[in-house]
């Protein structure tokens, strides 16, 4: 089996971005290879169009994705971003219907995990997308809140179709879907 992209270690112009505090006034410029190694970073200002979001990033998947969700989320929370993830903020005995509508309404995007599997089968993973797209239809214009995220080459639902997504699988992807987590448009 071939490692994922977004697994391994690779090359980074010197202008990327890696948080280490979300709550910091500064972030760290990536000097070369992102990853965890602290010392590859150098303290620079905030550009304007960068800001810490208010709530966590939801990761909506469908439960055959488990694995590559949970890798996902990993390389997430080590770079600075929080997430909702339902192996990791549901407690035994709550109602997971009611807590995932109240993460997604919380959270500050919706990072909707796509793989060949559950698009093309009925699941719960649907009635979040709904439900997200629903709670799209309430945010300004010009902001990103759902983040189509293909884990592999599938189709992209209908009502996803007009948002620019991210190839998770291609060069680049974790660093373009790191970039729209972390984009503030103008004000």
């Amino acid at each position: 089996m071939q490692p994922d992209r977004w697994d391994t270690p690779v090359r980074a112009p010197v202008d990327s971005y890696c948080w280490v505090d979300p709550e910091a006034k500064t972030r760290p410029v990536n000097t070369g290879i992102v990853g965890n190694a602290f010392n590859a970073y150098q303290w620079a200002p905030d550009p304007p169009w960068l800001g810490t979001p208010t709530g966590p990033a939801f990761l909506c998947h469908s439960s055959g994705d488990k694995q590559h969700v949970r890798r996902l989320y990993h390389h997430l929370v080590a770079d600075g971003i929080r997430c909702w993830f339902d192996e990791r903020d549901l407690i035994p005995g709550q109602d997971w219907d009611l807590e995932i509508r109240r993460a997604i309404k919380a959270a500050s995007f919706v990072v909707a995990c796509l793989s060949r599997a559950p698009i093309t089968k009925a699941g719960y993973i649907h009635r979040e997308l709904r439900f997200a797209l629903d709670r799209a239809d309430e945010q300004p214009h010009d902001s990103i809140f759902i983040i189509p995220v293909r884990l592999e080459e599938c189709e992209v639902p209908e009502r996803l179709t007009r948002i620019h997504r991210v190839d998770l699988f291609a060069p680049g992807g974790y660093e373009n879907l790191l970039r729209a987590l972390r984009y503030r448009p103008a004000q």
